[in-house]
């Protein structure tokens, strides 16, 4: 897997983190990920992550421009 950073702001530091982290629903308002209230938990089984994260890992193409990364949930 490469050194890539996910979130934004790098805050999570695996794919593995990022699907443990929308499977959980996301974590409390004021904690490092926090989340938007709208993530629900997804309660996905083992094998379905690593479902997921072989499918993810399939999807390539170059980064999006900086003009469409803006945080739409701050002013």
């Amino acid at each position: 897997m490469t050194s890539s950073r996910y979130f934004r702001d790098g805050q999570a530091a695996t794919l593995d983190d990022v699907i443990d982290f929308y499977d959980r629903g996301g974590d409390p308002d004021g904690t490092l990920l926090g989340g938007p209230k709208q993530i629900r938990p997804l309660q996905l089984s083992a094998v379905e992550k690593l479902w997921l994260k072989e499918f993810l890992k399939t999807l390539t193409g170059e980064p999006l421009a900086a003009k469409f990364l803006r945080d739409l949930h701050s002013p």
